[in-house]
């Protein structure tokens, strides 16, 4: 099961994401919410997320500058950013910065939520089945040398 953390300021919108699927029967685990940035940044560390579900806009650290933070330790996260703005400087920024997907809030239900999660899940058993394909071909390189 892949662990996601929601991050949104705003009680009953992350309430809402909290319920609007079923994670276990999708594959994921919900292990971690923070109301802001700060706090998203310090569980993550705590608790090592494979999916980030975050809102742009929140008092303390915006999500930007979370998603700065934890791209900047970890490449390989997936995050998700969710904004009420249609705003194409947040979306031009968030794609420099590498996430994963942006989504409209108003937008936002059941079936995009399982959409985005899944895309994120075969994006990550790709980049996992591809290190490890390369690890085991400079394995492979390295007996073959280590032979001759």
């Amino acid at each position: 099961m892949l662990k996601v953390m929601i991050v949104e300021d705003e009680d009953i919108v992350r309430d809402e994401i909290k319920h609007l699927i079923d994670w276990e029967y999708h594959g994921f685990a919900l292990i971690a919410e923070a109301r802001n940035g700060r706090e998203g940044l310090r569980l993550f560390e705590e608790q090592n997320p494979d999916i980030i579900i975050s809102d742009i806009k929140m008092p303390v650290l915006g999500g930007l500058e979370m998603t700065a933070g934890i791209l900047g330790r970890q490449k390989n996260k997936k995050i998700i950013l969710l904004t009420a703005f249609g705003d194409f400087d947040f979306a031009r920024e968030a794609i420099k910065l590498g996430i994963h997907s942006y989504v409209l809030k108003h937008e936002l239900d059941s079936e995009i939520l399982v959409e985005e999660l899944n895309k994120a899940k075969q994006q990550i058993e790709q980049e996992e089945s591809a290190g490890y394909l390369a690890r085991k071909e400079h394995l492979r390189m390295f007996l073959k040398r280590a032979a001759s």
